[in-house]
């Protein structure tokens, strides 16, 4: 009898390549990623750089108008009294000032200061950051940083908020956090001494009371900071400035909270951000010292030779 064999039917075998998105879409991702930075440091880069031009342009047109005014009422300023002539002077003169300024920070924009980080950071004395206000970069601390590095204090950081247009003051208060967070594990070091300008004073006050663990802020600094807010917001866009407003719930809230660490707080008369002047004075007891900076404005105390001085002695006596 004849036994048929089976067929050989063909058997299905998986493809040994099966088609996947998954390293395509990481990919892409990254791409993507990497447009949104881009676009987003651009939009930020050329916002400052208006806002800056903005000022520069408004410096000018107010210096050309105190030249003109000068040179019309010098008989009258020359005949009045020298408390009314000093005025006239010192107005100039910080308007004149601010002019250089505002030509100075926008020469320097492009330097990103945390390029010179300490490393390896050394561990033997207590660290200084340095914190930009709105709409600004760590380049701005130029003068003040490399003074303090000519006199050997520090280690100095710097950082770079980045687009604080589209940030709060708690947004920025995190980002100084996770700063100060790296900073420790460089250099094995809990206490810090922090600096700020403008807005970063205002953030520095922020972390300070509401993040800080205790005691490892031992000494805070603020170039014309709205301490108490100012009236100038609405020039600004963002909720940072929102928040700055010159007695907001915000900044009420926030002086309601003593800290006991040492303050030192620069101030100018010639400041045409923060409104009123008094308000970039510290409110407290005997840790808080206000200092006045004759002939400057709110840019112009970056490159203050009489703050600098201060902070090197401060530093080699702390």
């Amino acid at each position: 009898m004849q036994v048929s064999s089976p067929s050989n039917s063909p058997v299905a075998t998986p493809s040994a390549t099966t088609p996947s998105c998954s390293k395509a879409c990481q990919i892409a991702t990254q791409i993507l990623k990497g447009v949104v930075t881009f676009l987003s440091t651009t939009l930020w880069t050329a916002g400052a750089l208006v806002a800056l031009s903005v000022e520069a342009l408004a410096t000018a047109l107010v210096a050309s108008i105190v030249a003109v005014g000068a040179i019309l009422g010098a008989p009258w300023i020359f005949c009045s009294e020298s408390e009314t002539r000093n005025k006239v002077v010192d107005t100039a003169l910080s308007i004149l000032s601010e002019m250089l300024a505002v030509m100075s920070v926008t020469a320097l924009y492009p330097l990103d200061l945390t390029w010179f980080d300490p490393k390896p950071a050394p561990a033997n004395k207590t660290p200084i950051i340095l914190v930009h206000g709105y709409l600004d970069t760590s380049s701005s601390w130029f003068y003040i940083w490399y003074r303090l590095r000519q006199a050997d204090v520090g280690p100095i950081y710097t950082i770079n908020l980045g687009p604080t247009f589209m940030m709060s003051i708690e947004e920025c208060a995190q980002k100084l956090r996770s700063k100060l967070e790296q900073i420790e594990k460089d250099t094995g070091r809990s206490d810090i001494r922090l600096y700020g300008h403008s807005m970063g004073g205002v953030v520095n006050e922020y972390y300070v009371k509401h993040i800080a663990p205790q005691g490892t802020v031992v000494h805070r600094v603020t170039f014309a900071s709205p301490l108490q807010g100012t009236t100038t917001t609405s020039m600004g866009v963002g909720r940072c400035t929102q928040q700055m407003t010159y007695q907001s719930p915000f900044m009420q809230e926030l002086n309601s909270i003593q800290h006991h660490s040492p303050s030192l707080h620069f101030w100018t008369r010639g400041d045409a951000i923060v409104r009123p002047v008094e308000s970039a004075k510290g409110i407290g007891g005997g840790t808080v010292q206000n200092h006045e900076l004759r002939r400057h404005g709110h840019l112009s105390v970056f490159f203050s030779r009489e703050a600098a001085d201060i902070l090197v002695s401060r530093n080699r006596t702390l």
